[in-house]
This record gives structure tokens, sequence and C-alpha cells, in this order.
């Protein structure tokens, strides 16, 4: 097949190839993902602008810090790992993948820039704040979130395009033969042809589509070296729909929800990184952030902060939270299982000694002892089950060796761990002393007695440390006096039988001198045992080997019960000085803050009005048919492609018009775009329902709170007088010219039982504080005021009273109108013609 010249010096290989990529292939996939991107996030920035979010984590691509990066080519990624049997078929039955292999991703990576407890150790430590930027990095939820954003203004982007003009291109050519069944030697006869279509093709917001279109035609007949005929031919039409399917709000009624719903999607971002922060740290699952789809109205949860429960009231918090109070539990565990060790060997020493009568007393110490020691393993197993799905929440993996530590609550450990720890050492020589089943010699007494005194300068530091504590309740002392004011007044003391004397706040500054004196008393008999004890290393030599065990073994008691008291004081201090921020909120305000404020109340208004949208939507279709349509075509002569004919030209307009006569479709759809509505309504009225009575009920539990903290208090407080009563059982000093006492026959029983109620009653007491840092959270969120800063952080309110609500709120109005910066995203595009000006 010969070409003719002219065509032929044009079309050589090198254009064939390059043609062939352009518009066969297209461009490189990276370029069509980098243009999506740009689009996208333009949207997004748009949308974030109006709304005043920050949009500074809202990016789909993570970087290497973040377990879910991708090492590979994001166009080309690698072939993951696959079932060996599918693999097979894969290879004989689909398409050929030999040369695809699992790519290897560098784990280490990401674990660079986990927070470790040192350089080169491989255990992590999370407080708080790292917790949360973690989770931020790794969480799937929260990359699932973004896509979704991501998607919903892709979505967008597709419906303003719908706007923008149309353009098209295309070539085909084609070879023909002629007399195939000629008689032999006959040769047939063939030719060329080349079809070239062009057009443009434009939708307006009023509903006009205009088309127009170009085409070239060119023949060649191979037997003859010349151009045979070339041809094109321009035609044009305008249809203008007058009445149905007509006008702006029918015609742009998908763009418009699609702008509506990525604003809505903003929305929900913003307020799903609040409550990912309240997830991460509370436990709460607040919001399921954006959603591409558009057939969900926004729900609020039926009662975020939960029911009332329990002693503490207050619901019991999860997430990283949790984590921190199971740990103070378990310190509160360890204190319990040191102090019935304390018991326990008083009350042997006391059984040695012939002061307890009865080997049922020093056995019921043990069994509770040996109870108190399994339930502290188990707690501990617990924990690090709690820990592991912990790990699995954030994104982590279960195995990766990981520590929670956290300031928070060490100001509310009731018991001094270092104190807890100095029992434990005490502990340790009085049980060496009193075990009657290993024979003591004058070389392990000594021992004993030796490293009793050395523990005196640790006695020194824990009473320091106990003094600072009384000092830290005599500051507290005019806060909790304006509380107990306050908490005198309410109406509901009378119905629970709680006397306001309770609430006396004289009583307060007395607390605090007797406490400094208590301190200063014990501080003087622990003087006195080291002197004794002293004395008797010194007279060892002078006395019977039995008569100085004894004579320590009493000793070291009576410190282990100096200890139990030293730690009990300090208990008391630490308790004392422990305050709940105050809340003064009226219910009717905080509705009509959180109506103003709450991103998904505001996106649940404009969900109803986009169901209402529909039924004007649904109802254009029932209307006649009434079309203006022009349209026309130019032609060229036989003989060129270029020059137009005037005489080949056409040009016609007509009306088209449709009675609505078959509308059956047409009805039940806008029947249904009706019911549609009511259901929305109801589903709206659920809406402020729900978040009436979430709102009501967390600002009752954090009203509750205020008082059952007292009441709590308080129940700590007997607890250790409790305790302090049957521990003075065991060490009853002998009177004036008597033997020593003998103890009574429940003391065992009764030292026991007042170790366990103050267990129960220091764990209701931290969980009351705690869920009341939960609540407190919740109420923030709720009332639509919550701020995350740009490392993703609750900004603390402070107190929620009207005064400081008012101040927050005029913060609030005097910045709004500054827009936080979006330049986390990427770039946007330049402005493009695509955009439909509303």
């Amino acid at each position: 097949m010969r070409l003719p010249q002219p065509l032929s010096s044009i079309i050589t290989p090198s254009f064939c190839l390059v043609l062939t990529l352009v518009v066969g292939g297209g461009c490189a996939r990276s370029v069509y993902r980098r243009q999506a991107d740009r689009e996208a996030y333009d949207l997004i920035g748009q949308k974030a602008d109006r709304t005043h979010a920050s949009t500074e984590d809202w990016g789909l691509q993570r970087d290497p810090s973040s377990r879910l990066f991708d090492v590979g080519n994001p166009d080309h990624p690698p072939m993951p790992e696959d079932d060996p049997l599918s693999h097979e078929l894969m290879k004989t039955g689909g398409p050929k993948s030999a040369a695809a292999q699992p790519g290897a991703e560098p784990e280490e990576e990401w674990r660079k820039s986990l927070p470790f407890e040192t350089k080169g150790h491989n255990l992590v430590v999370l407080n708080r704040r790292d917790a949360v930027e973690v989770a931020a990095r790794n969480s799937r939820d929260f990359q699932k979130a973004r896509e979704e954003l991501y998607l919903t203004a892709l979505d967008l982007s597709e419906e303003r395009y719908e706007f923008a003009p149309h353009l098209d291109l295309g070539t085909t050519a084609s070879r023909n033969e002629f007399g195939l069944n000629r008689k032999p030697g006959n040769r047939p006869k063939s030719n060329g042809m080349l079809d070239s279509t062009g057009g443009i093709s434009l939708l307006t917001g009023w509903g006009t589509e205009l088309v127009a279109r170009v085409a070239n035609t060119i023949v060649w007949d191979f037997d003859k070296p010349k151009l045979r005929t070339a041809t094109s031919l321009l035609n044009f039409s305008i249809i203008q729909p007058l009445m149905r399917y007509g006008g702006r709000a029918y015609t742009l009624e998908a763009l418009t929800q699609s702008e509506r719903h990525l604003l809505g999607n903003v929305r929900r971002m913003e307020q799903y990184q609040q409550g990912f922060y309240l997830d991460v740290v509370a436990g709460r699952d607040a919001t399921n952030g954006p959603a591409r789809s558009e057939n969900s109205l926004s729900e609020a949860p039926a009662l975020l902060a939960g029911s009332p429960s329990g002693l503490a009231v207050v619901p019991r918090a999860s997430g990283y939270l949790a984590l921190l109070e199971d740990q103070q539990r378990i310190r509160n565990q360890e204190s319990n299982v040191a102090g019935l060790q304390s018991s326990l060997d008083q009350l042997e020493a006391a059984f040695n000694a012939g002061r307890a009568s009865s080997l049922l007393q020093v056995l019921q110490a043990r069994i509770a002892l040996q109870s108190s020691q399994s339930s502290l393993l188990s707690a501990r197993a617990a924990y690090d089950t709690r820990v592991d799905t912990f790990k699995t929440d954030i994104g982590l993996p279960p195995n990766l060796p990981l520590a929670i530590r956290d300031a928070l609550l060490d100001r509310f450990t009731v018991f001094d761990p270092a104190t807890t720890d100095l029992q434990n050492r005490v502990n340790v020589f009085s049980g060496q002393l009193n075990d009657r089943d290993n024979p003591a010699t004058a070389d392990t007494i000594r021992a004993c007695l030796e490293g009793l005194r050395k523990l005196q300068p640790s006695f020194n530091t824990r009473f320091a440390a106990a003094r600072k504590d009384v000092v830290t309740f005599s500051e507290t002392v005019p806060a909790r006096e304006a509380q107990f004011n306050r908490l005198r007044q309410r109406k509901d003391l009378e119905s629970t039988s709680i006397n306001p004397a309770r609430l006396d706040p004289k009583m307060l500054r007395g607390k605090a001198v007797q406490a400094d004196q208590n301190l200063a008393t014990l501080q003087k008999n622990v003087e006195t045992i080291f002197t004794d004890l002293a004395g008797l290393e010194r007279d060892m030599a002078s006395l019977e080997l039995d008569q100085v065990r004894t004579k320590a073994s009493v000793l070291a008691s009576s410190l282990s019960g100096y200890v139990l008291q030293l730690t009990l004081d300090h208990a008391s201090s630490r308790i004392e000085s422990i305050t709940l921020p105050p809340i003064q909120l009226d219910e009717r305000r905080a509705m009509d803050v959180a109506k103003a404020n709450r991103l998904d109340w505001m996106n649940a208004r404009a969900e109803l009005v986009d169901a209402w949208r529909k039924i004007d939507y649904n109802a254009n279709p029932l209307m006649s048919g009434l079309d203006l349509q022009l349209d026309g075509s130019l032609g060229t002569t036989k003989t060129s492609g270029t020059h137009f004919d005037n005489d080949a030209g056409t040009l016609q307009g007509s009306i088209h018009f449709d009675t609505p006569l078959d509308r059956l479709k047409e009805r039940n759809d806008y029947r249904e775009a009706l019911v549609s509505y009511q259901r929305a309504r109801r589903s709206y009225m659920l809406f402020e329902d729900r978040v009436s009575a979430s709102l009501r009920n967390t600002l009752r539990l954090m009203d509750l709170a205020q008082l059952n903290f007292e009441i709590r208090r308080v129940a700590v407080q007997s607890a250790l007088s409790e305790v302090d009563l049957a521990q003075l059982r065991l060490d009853e000093p002998p009177k004036p010219g008597q033997a020593a006492p003998q103890i009574g026959a429940t003391a065992a029983r009764d030292l026991v039982s007042a170790l366990s109620d103050l267990l129960s009653a220091q764990n209701e007491f931290v969980s009351l504080w705690v869920g009341n840092e939960v609540l407190r959270m919740i109420l923030d969120y709720e009332l639509g005021l919550m701020e995350i800063d740009h490392d993703g952080h609750w900004v603390e309110p402070g107190p929620f009273t009207q005064d400081q609500l008012t101040q927050r709120l005029a913060h609030r109005t005097g910045t709004s109108e500054a827009p936080r910066t979006t330049s986390a995203l990427p770039a946007p595009p330049a402005a493009t013609s695509n955009l439909v000006s509303r």
C-alpha cells in the first residue's frame, strides 16, 4: 500500500509512536494522581476556610514516621505477599506475574519516631500527649476518615466538571477492498479512508445544552496516486428546557448537594479530631467522622457520658485514662498487700509473745494476704492485656514493648509508693525475726537489727514528703471552703440525709493543724524505736538469744505498725488536698450554646434542608415538557475539505412540547421525597432529643460528682480511721504495772475487713476523679466548644461556670473572623474555568 506523498511525508514511524503514546496511552499515572490531589485539596481548603477549620493533618499521604507509610511507588505499588495456591492460579489462568514479587517494607523506619525511654532502648514510653500524637500518625480509623473526606472532594470535582467545556477528538483509519469475487487475474480495487471527528459540549447552570461538532473525511484511491475526495461537516445544537428539567435549581441540584456534602464532611472531620482525642484519652466514641454517602443524617450518641453506676456514680473511663486508673488501682492493691503483710507479721509476733491465744487469727490474716496477692497478680495480667488492646487501637503492633507513664494521677496517689516500698523492706526483716521455723543465730539477728537501723534516713525522707503534703492541704483550704459553701446550698442534702455539719468550712483548718501535729508525734515515736534498736544491738551480748529475738521482733513489728500509721496519715493529707474544678452551668444556657456551636448540629440542620430541597427537585419532572432547540450545520464542497459552502448549510429552530400524561415513575419519586422529608424531620427531632438527653445527663453526672466526691472522700477517711483503730488493737501498749494486753478474738478479722474497705474506698475515690475528668471533656465536646491545638491536644478550658462560658464565647467570636491556615495541605492548583460561580 502506497500513501499519497503529502501524507506519507507526515506519518513517519516517530510520529506514529508519539501519537500512540499521547492520544492512546494518555499521561503518566502520576500526573493524574497529582492533578486529583491538587483539585481535592483545593476544594477541601475552600470549605475549611469557610468554617475556619484547620487542615493540619488532613492530607492522605503519610510520612515515614507513620506505620501506615507505604514505601512503594504510589502509582505502581509492589505486589504484596500472595497465598501460594491462589498465586498458582494467577500464573496459569491470569495475568503473567512471575516478575511480581512481594515488596519489602523497612519496618524499622516508623519506629524511629516513637518516644523511646532512652536512645537505643526498645521500650516505648507514652504519656497522654505522646499517646494522642502516636495515635494520630498510626490510627487506621483516622486514615479512613481522611480518605472519606478526600473522596467526597473528588465527587465534588466531578460534579463541577459537568459544567466545564468538554472536548473530544478522535480519528478512524480504514482500508476497503472492492471486487474480491472477480475472475482470476482481475485485480480488486481498494481505497483508504481517514475519518476525524471533534467536538465541544457545554452545560450551563440554566440547563442549556450546547453541542458543536466537526467531522472530516478523507478518501484515497490506492489504485491511483491522487486524492479523490475530502469533505468536512460542521454542526451545532442548542437545547434549552423551559419547564420540565429546566431552571437553575434543578440543573444545579447534584452540584449543590455535593458542595453542601463536602462542607458537612469538613465539619465532620473537624469534629472527628475532637472525638478522636476523646476516644484515645477517654475511650468515648463520639463521632464516626466524614462519610462519602449522602444518605445518612447526623446522629448523636444516646448518652455519651453513660448512665450513673456504682459508688463512684460516674461511668468508668476507658482508653488512656483507664490505663492510668488501672495503674493506680494496682498501686492501691500493692499497698493493700503490704498492709496485710505487716498485719500478719504483727499477729505472728503477738502470737509468739503470747498476746494472741488463738492461731486462727494468724491463719485468717494469712489467707487474706494470699487472696490479695492473687488479686494483684490477676490485676497486673489484666492490665497487660488492656495495654495490648490499646496498642492495637492506636495502630501499634501488640508485641511492641510499651509502658504508660504519666504524672497526671501522681498527686492522686493516696498511698505513697516510696512509703509502701519502705513498708515492704521493714516487713522483710520482721518476717525473718518472726519465722520460728528457721533457727536464728546471733549473726542473723544482728544483721536484721543493722538493716532496720539503716532504714532511718528513708523514714526521715518519707516524713518530709508527708509534711509537704500537709502544707499542700493547708494551701487548698480556701478552695475547699468555697466548695463547701456551694454544696451546703444544695437541696438534695436533706433528701439524702447528709448532715450539713460535715460540710462545715470551719473544720478544714482544724484538720490541717491536726494532721501536722499527728505527723510530729509519729516521727517522735519512730525515733524512739530506732533508739531502742541501737540499744538492743549494744546489749546483745548480755541477753539470751531468744530474748534478743523476741525484743527485736516486737520492735520490728512496732516499726512496721508505725510505717502503716505514716502511710495512713500521709494518705489522709493527700486526700484532703484533692479538689474538683467547680461547675455551675445552667441547662438551658448549655443547650443554647450547643445549638449555636456544635458542628454536627449545623450539619443536622443542613441535612434536613437537603431533604426538603428534594421535594421541589422531584416535583419538577411532573411538569409538562417545553424545550427550545436550535440546530445548524455547514458542509464543504465535494472536492475540498476546507472550503465551506453556504448552500450546503442548514439552520432549524423547533419547540418540543410533552404533555404530562405518563408520569407514574415521577409521581412515585415525588411521593417518596415527601415521605423522606417527614422521616428527616423525625430524625432531626430525634437528634435534638438525643443531644438534649446526653447534655442533661452529663450535667447531672457532673453536678452529682461534686457532692459525691466529698462523700467518697469521707468514706476513704473513715476507712483510714477503721484501719487505724484495728491497728491500735495490735499495738495497744501495756498499762503501767501490767502485762501486755491480749489481742481480741476478732482483731485479725477486723483488720482484714478494714484494709479491704480501704482498698474499695480509695479505688472508688480515684475512679470518681478520673470519671469527672472524662465528664469535663465530654461536656466541652457536647457544648461544641472543644478546642484541639495543631498537635491534636485538648486545650484545657478550666472551670465550667457561667462567667467562664461567657468569656470563652466572647473570645471565640472575637477570633473566628481570622481563619486558621490550611497550608499543611498540598498547594492548590491555579483557578480554572471549570469552577462554577454560585
